[in-house]
Order: C-alpha cells, then structure tokens, then sequence
C-alpha cells in the first residue's frame, strides 16, 4: 500500500522525531540512510526530505548529541570486542597475517566482526584451491593437446608415405597384367610358327 507523504512544513515534534531516529541509529551502528527510512515510515515523508531536513537544519542543533552517541557506540563495539585482543603480527610465507586470539581460549560465534572475517577466511581459501584444481586441468589439457598434435603428425607422415609409395594391390595387378600380355604374346607366337610350319611343308 502506498505511503501518504504530508507537504505541510516541519514542526518542533516532526525535527525532535527526526533527531531521535538519527541518533539511535549512530547508537546501534547503523546508517545514516536507514535512519532516514526509519523516520521517514514515522512521519509520512519521504526519505529524502528528512535528508534533507536533517542536513539542512536539524543537525546543528544536535551537535553534543550526535557525539554522545558515537561515544556510546564505540563503548559498546569497546565491549563485545574487549575480551579479545590483537596478536602479534605473524609472518607466513612472506605475508603478514593478523591473529585475534581469545583471553578466554575461544572464539564466540555470536561476534559479527569474528563471522565476517571467518567467512573472508573460507573464502580466500575455497578460491585458492579452486585456482590450483583448475591449474592442474589447464596442465591436464595441454599434454592431451601436445599429445594429439603429436598423433597428427605421425598419421600426416604416413598418409605423405603412402602416396609416394605403390600400393601392394596396384603392384598385384600390374604383375598380373603383365604375365597375361606375355602368355598371349607366346600364344601368338606359338599360331604364327604353326603357320611358317604349313607353309614350308
């Protein structure tokens, strides 16, 4: 269902709901564009004219304010994070790696920053071992390739051998021809020494 949009001008209560909303958001860590949204469900406007409000007019008003919150927003990031701290740089083949270890000898799941960076981990770990299957098949391929090529050649030496060279069929034929010109070449000899033979008697 669409959401009416009022035109009329802002009122004390209207920039005081507004300022709650963006405040609570930088408390909670979240955006100023959510906070927007969030206000602008609350007093029928649209995200935009409370952006522009808030920038426009109602943010200089709430100048303490707005760094209260930051500072309640750092304490709070300050205490899901403070049983846990840095560990001294690591060098792995040549590369620095960063190690949070626990106070406590475990890792709460329950720490968005602990899952986003264990997801980054499995990440950059399943891309790696797809890079070396997929450098194994390319290798695969081209010794498949080369070897093919190889059979190619072969079988284009013997088809050059087996042109330049009679075949056994035509060398049988040929011979066959010849013994068959001879024995009626002899046949003819044989009625022409008969015919001489008459002729003398």
């Amino acid at each position: 269902m669409a959401r009416a949009i009022r035109n009329d001008s802002w009122t004390q209560d209207n920039d005081k709901v507004l300022a709650d909303t963006v405040l609570m958001h930088i408390r909670d860590g979240s955006t100023q564009l959510a906070a927007f949204e969030s206000a602008a469900e609350c007093l029928q406007r649209t995200s935009a004219a409370c952006g522009f409000r808030w920038n426009s007019e109602v943010r200089k008003r709430y100048e303490s304010e707005i760094k209260q919150s930051k500072i309640q927003r750092q304490s709070l990031k300050a205490e899901k994070i403070g049983k846990y701290s840095a560990a001294k740089t690591i060098l792995a083949e040549g590369t620095e790696l960063f190690v949070t270890v626990s106070k406590e000898q475990e890792i709460t799941q329950s720490i968005n920053e602990t899952d986003y960076l264990d997801q980054i981990i499995k990440l950059a770990q399943d891309q790696k071992i797809q890079l070396v299957n997929m450098a194994k098949q390319i290798k695969t391929l081209n010794e498949q390739l080369r070897q093919q090529e190889m059979k190619i050649e072969r079988l284009k030496r013997e088809l050059d051998e087996a042109k330049a060279q009679p075949s056994e069929l035509t060398v049988n034929e040929d011979y066959q021809t010849l013994l068959q010109i001879l024995q009626r070449a002899r046949q003819i000899g044989a009625i022409e020494e008969g015919f001489r033979r008459k002729a003398s008697v």
